[in-house]
């Protein structure tokens, strides 16, 4: 891969390091980001950034530095995190609700606009949708770009996103670690059951 590639793959790598460390420091202080931090580090946290990177790696293509460089794709990079991260969010309560002091999208929505579990897992629901639909979008103003849109490797690399995300979000369904032997049942339904705290 070019030098750039390397480069942007270790700024990644590092900020996946520190997003982890603040939000390790957030839990044991008992304190929560607010939302508009906490969609910042989980980006970041999730580790996505560097998933998004091998994207291009993967798929061996070759991206202008014109392409890599424009703000729709950061922002098309941004809305592809959160609807990974986010999802990842919603379908680990199905293990339990995490601790109170533990960065969730979910704990943020419920801390953040007073309302009850249900009210802050449908909340997040409707934000991965929203992003959904902002990268999609987005992706679609990308290609307005006469100079992108006849350039075959980024179209490979949009379906290589593309791909990512539905692998991610399938894999949610197909791991046992958050739904156990339900992933199949809760992707027909379109439910994540939460178990309520007494």
């Amino acid at each position: 891969m070019h030098p750039g590639w390397y480069a942007r793959f270790v700024k990644s790598r590092r900020c996946y390091v520190n997003a982890r460390r603040l939000l390790a420091k957030h839990s044991a202080e008992g304190a929560l980001p607010d939302l508009e931090s906490y969609v910042e580090q989980r980006r970041d946290a999730s580790g996505w950034r560097m998933a998004l990177e091998m994207v291009q790696y993967a798929g061996d293509t070759h991206l202008s530095d014109a392409f890599l460089g424009d703000a729709l794709l950061r922002q098309l990079h941004d809305h592809a995190c959160d609807i990974a991260a986010w999802s990842e969010d919603i379908v680990s309560c199905a293990k339990g609700l995490p601790r109170k002091h533990e960065a969730n999208i979910v704990t943020i929505l419920m801390r953040e606009r007073n309302v009850p579990l249900e009210c802050a897992v449908s909340a997040a629901g409707t934000l991965v949708k929203q992003s959904v639909e902002a990268f999609l979008a987005t992706e679609e103003g990308l290609l307005l770009v006469p100079d992108f849109a006849a350039d075959h490797e980024v179209r490979r690399y949009l379906r290589g996103v593309r791909d990512w995300i539905a692998g991610s979000v399938n894999w949610l369904y197909e791991t046992q670690l958050f739904l156990g032997e339900k992933g199949n049942e809760v992707r027909a339904f379109g439910w994540v059951f939460i178990p309520v705290p007494p």
